[in-house]
């Protein structure tokens, strides 16, 4: 197990775009294509490679991200920061249509094939309101746009109780990919904190459908149900990351449930049909913000229904009157963010790669945006406070979950706080990565670590793992750029640099 099979260096790739990439790059499809018939894999390319691999596209085009079609057809869109949607066709990069859009927001999920309509996401951290488009395949079309905070109106709004519009700089960012359910035609979404961040005083109100998962019709757009994790959330807890499906048996009744690892700590099962709570429970060492889930709705306990604004517990967020906040844990990065689980249905186990540890909030008075009476400017700062820095220093934890029950059948400790993913294989394997640039194997039972290897750069991306003439593989990216807020908290890699390689194994 774990025979290094081939490296690349990928010197023309951005760091900071690794963590995106869903697959490996062309020479991958190359070294793998099978006799008369090409693998088709999904390919994320930085900036500057997927210009040279473009046709008839402006010379100061600067592709934001690249998300390969899921329908076969082998075409692909390529969003900007320029106002710019372009619809590609195959390898020959032909286009097929150009489409504008808004240029403050970014491409930032996924997109879905359902019937003739392509799912694109949008969204961004600052003070925009996220939204999802629906746009037609074949003419780029715009067919519905369903805004993730609730317009004057609609259901929800009435749960933004400022009395002057701030629902407008709600935020509900997009960030990560959605689930889509074949059986039911519904995907099921992450959406991001409510703006700004740190200050709730300035939006009280519970401020749906921010920190929520949206259930969502791709045919029309229309909101089939919503379930909100943390309201009026003074955290920064969004939860944009992953929300499986699953298929259980709950006293002795068949189950459709979607779960998620949430970056407030709490590990949740939800009815997927209608949204409705079955179970919750803690899965991160530390946490201090609520004493639990109510049972039967699964709000925070200490939730106040007739508070305009959420204190949850006295010290773990800052306020106007105390801007600087006791320990919170888990820490604002949350004890899981973007970075994916993974599941093995044969064991009924989650694998959730955590980041363990606390950190504190300073909390500001946020002013208006320039649009309503004030002088914050779009794309300015609108986040009301900072988070402080942990202290001792964030570590990590690779978890197996009962999905069902949310109970942690085994928590391996882990040196470094995550922020790769994790990745489940049929063979009981579990694959993580490490900013240190170590590549671990676990056994998916007991969690051992079974193998491991050091690529020489730290590891922001989860593997993935295929075949080829019956040889399975596992692909990894390393040497992704690494944020700020990580390497003050582990001093020991600051010296690794940014590498952009990909490295395959032979299992």
């Amino acid at each position: 197990m774990g025979e290094h099979q081939w490296y690349v260096h990928l010197s023309r790739v951005d760091g900071a775009d690794l963590k995106v990439v869903k697959s490996v790059i062309q020479r991958l499809r190359e070294t793998c294509a099978l006799p008369g018939r090409e693998i088709n894999l999904v390919v994320c390319f930085g900036p500057t490679l997927l210009k040279d691999l473009t046709k008839d596209i402006p010379n100061d085009f600067q592709p934001f991200e690249t998300i390969k079609s899921i329908d076969g057809s082998g075409r692909e869109a390529k969003g900007t920061q320029e106002e710019l949607l372009f619809w590609m066709n195959g390898p020959r990069k032909d286009q097929i249509w150009k489409a504008q859009w808004d240029a403050r927001q970014a491409l930032k999920g996924h997109m879905k094939v359902a019937r003739e309509t392509m799912t694109f996401i949008y969204g961004d951290s600052l003070d925009m309101t996220g939204f999802i488009d629906g746009t037609d395949l074949n003419t780029g079309r715009q067919v519905w746009r369903t805004y993730t905070i609730p317009g004057a109106g609609e259901p929800g709004n009435e749960t933004w109780k400022d009395g002057k519009e701030r629902w407008r700089h709600g935020g509900g960012s997009i960030w990560e990919t959605a689930t889509y359910d074949p059986d039911t035609d519904t995907f099921y979404q992450g959406i991001g904190n409510a703006g700004p961040d740190f200050d709730a005083e300035y939006r009280p109100g519970d401020n749906k459908w921010a920190a929520s998962v949206l259930a969502i019709s791709p045919g029309d757009g229309k909101i089939k149900w919503g379930f909100q994790y943390t309201p009026n959330d003074p955290y920064d807890f969004d939860e944009i990351s992953e929300h499986p499906l699953i298929n259980a048996k709950i006293n002795g009744e068949d189950r459709k449930l979607v779960v998620h690892a949430a970056r407030n700590g709490f590990f949740y099962a939800l009815d997927r049909t209608n949204g409705s709570f079955i179970a919750g429970k803690q899965y991160v060492d530390q946490l201090n913000w609520t004493p639990g889930l109510d049972p039967k709705t699964g709000k925070p306990l200490n939730y106040d229904p007739n508070a305009d604004v959420q204190i949850y517990a006295p010290g773990s967020h800052g306020t106007r009157a105390r801007p600087l906040s006791e320990r919170l844990c888990p820490s604002v990065s949350g004890g899981k963010n973007w970075q994916p689980s993974a599941y093995n249905p044969q064991l009924g186990l989650m694998y959730i790669p955590s980041i363990e540890g606390c950190s504190s909030i300073q909390t500001t008075e946020q002013k208006d945006r320039d649009d309503q009476g004030g002088t914050v400017k779009p794309r300015d700062r609108f986040i009301g406070g900072a988070f402080m820095p942990p202290a001792p220093r964030l570590y990590g934890a690779l978890k197996a979950v009962d999905p069902v029950t949310g109970e942690t059948k085994v928590n391996q400790r882990l040196d470094y706080a995550n922020y790769a993913g994790a990745l489940a294989t049929a063979g009981n394997l579990v694959f993580v990565g490490h900013i240190d640039g170590t590549f671990s194997a676990y056994d998916a039972k007991t969690l051992k670590e079974l193998w491991s290897f050091n690529v020489g750069t730290g590891i922001n991306a989860p593997a993935v793992s295929y075949a080829v003439n019956g040889k399975q593989y596992v692909a990894v990216l390393a040497g992704s750029r690494q944020p700020n807020n990580i390497i003050p908290q582990a001093s020991e890699p600051k010296h690794t640099s940014t590498a952009s390689m990909l490295y395959v194994f032979g299992l």
